[in-house]
């Protein structure tokens, strides 16, 4: 099973995380009917991914880095029940903070992606 992100074709290994979170997101119309009662169209079901990291050595964040900078649409593999899954995501955010050890650490984050 692998961790993996990036351009298709070009996914790069990433570290595995301490934590990752799976948030479904609907896609829907919802509305009221004249009586009060509440009617949902749900159009389709789509994910926000959540990788949490406790500390990382400089080389992974800067592919991380790398893959947030591109502003642009890309693939995501992770392990899931039935073995991994690919898909195509956003990479929405990359707050990251610089422990002060001797190291040069990177620590205590979350990266967040949207899936397309």
């Amino acid at each position: 099973m692998s961790w993996k992100l990036g351009l298709p074709g070009q996914e790069q290994k990433i570290y595995k995380p301490t934590g990752f979170m799976i948030n479904p997101i609907p896609i829907e119309r919802r509305e009221r009917t004249a009586s009060g009662k509440l009617v949902k169209d749900i159009i389709a079901i789509k994910h926000e991914f959540i990788l949490s990291y406790n500390a990382l050595p400089p080389e992974p964040i800067k592919i991380l880095k790398t893959e947030y900078d591109r502003h642009m649409v890309l693939n995501f593999i992770y392990p899931d029940i039935d073995g991994d899954k690919m898909v195509k995501i956003w990479f929405e955010s990359f707050p990251r903070e610089k422990l002060l050890t001797p190291l040069h650490l990177w620590g205590n984050f979350s990266i967040r992606f949207e899936e397309q």
